[in-house]
């Protein structure tokens, strides 16, 4: 298929929080776990995702587009031409989080907070300057 899937997840935003260890109350074992306000919003926009698609669930190379706004979160997702080198393996938000991290602890830049618009892609191609 050739389409994009476009949706909106109403509501405020809540960013990525990172997991914090905890014991797990049945097995005693430490498990990572996230805030309850984010595992409430990862859970409705999930149910909005369900509701909202119009297609089969995409299982091939795909773009996604993410709009933030102060109330809603766009999201664009359509057919890629792969572009991953296969020597790496890792999803591509985690090597973004480890650059922005870097730059941020190299003092490139004082905080990733600062960042307004991140585009990251697997591909040789390398941006004009």
């Amino acid at each position: 298929m050739t389409d994009t899937t476009r949706l909106w997840i109403p509501g405020k935003p809540v960013p990525y929080d990172r997991a914090v260890t905890a014991t797990s109350r049945s097995t005693g074992r430490p498990i990572r776990v996230h805030s309850a306000r984010y595992r409430g919003w990862r859970r409705t926009a999930a149910d909005v995702v369900r509701i909202m698609r119009r297609r089969d669930t995409w299982d091939r190379p795909v773009s996604v587009w993410i709009g933030v706004e102060a109330d809603r979160i766009e999201v664009h997702v359509g057919p890629h031409t792969p572009t991953r080198p296969r020597a790496l393996r890792g999803d591509l938000d985690n090597y973004a989080k480890a650059v922005l991290d870097a730059l941020q602890q190299g003092g490139l830049i004082a905080d990733d907070r600062l960042v307004e618009t991140l585009t990251v892609t697997f591909a040789t191609g390398r941006l004009d300057t």
